[in-house]
């Protein structure tokens, strides 16, 4: 009988030592788990903010070519302006320094 209660006994000792390392192996593999899911959400959020910086520089490379064109567009329009009214504004420089310069009495 007491070699059954001793086999008895050490079969919980060996249940109770293998609970505790199944325990610890879960516990293990749990903060193992964290940890990975950690650095995965890390990286992602590294990698979203890099998408992010990109959109962004794309859209201002965009907005400065766009604000370049439109500044060469603009000064040329302004070039051919000049270009086809230089005689009409030299002719009413004239008309206006004239007007300025005699006197009214």
């Amino acid at each position: 009988m007491q070699e059954i209660v001793k086999e008895v006994l050490e079969a919980e000792d060996k249940a109770k030592t293998l609970i505790e390392n199944a325990k610890k192996e879960v516990a293990n593999l749990k903060n193992s788990a964290e940890q990975e899911t950690g650095e995965k959400i890390k990286m992602a959020r590294e990698q979203a903010q890099e998408l992010i910086k990109e959109g962004i520089q794309k859209a201002r490379d965009k907005a400065d070519a766009e604000h370049k064109k439109i500044i060469d567009e603009t000064e040329s329009a302004n070039a051919l302006f000049l270009k086809e009214n230089r005689d009409k504004i030299a002719s009413l420089v004239k008309q206006v320094s004239k007007i300025v310069t005699t006197p009214v009495f």
